[in-house]
């Protein structure tokens, strides 16, 4: 959640930052976006 509130204010994150909100976009995020794609 720190990560995004930062992201949001505009401060450049570094790069191991970024890859982490990354990887938690694609394993959390993605996942679920497709799940709700199937179901309509």
């Amino acid at each position: 959640m720190i990560i995004l509130q930062r992201e949001a204010k505009g401060e450049r994150l570094c790069d191991n930052e970024r890859n982490i909100f990354k990887k938690f976009i694609e394993t959390i995020v993605l996942p679920r976006v497709y799940e709700n794609v199937r179901l309509c």
